[in-house]
């Protein structure tokens, strides 16, 4: 366009502080609930091998009672849908080799 190198750094700036990726959410409420003598520890296992999934895109935060809420953000479903299936994956194994509950209730889903 005949721009010069300093005035297309700014339009390209402009243009990446305003439009941002699109990103979709998977979240939904976990409860895991265990009464053995390590239960806290299964819990604990369980709910650090969902977030380590992947860091920067799963939160899971406390809501009370064996309730945590599983939010994951990614750009795309296929990404979201397979970090929800790796990690409910690894959380159902540890809670069934350790005798614990998991049940896992999906919450919403958005664009």
């Amino acid at each position: 366009m005949g721009l010069e190198k300093k005035e297309t750094d700014v339009i390209l700036d402009l243009i990446k502080q305003r439009i941002k990726p699109k990103q979709v959410e998977i979240i939904g409420d976990i409860e895991i609930s265990s009464y053995a003598e390590n239960g806290v520890e299964t819990v604990k296992k369980a709910l650090k091998l969902i977030a380590e999934t992947d860091k920067e895109r799963v939160s899971i935060k406390y809501l009370g009672a064996s309730k945590f809420r599983l939010k994951i953000v990614a750009h795309d479903y296929e990404i979201a849908e397979s970090l929800l299936e790796k990690g409910m994956t690894l959380a159902k194994e540890i809670c069934e080799k350790e005798n614990a509950e998991f049940k896992f209730t999906r919450v919403q889903q958005k664009k």
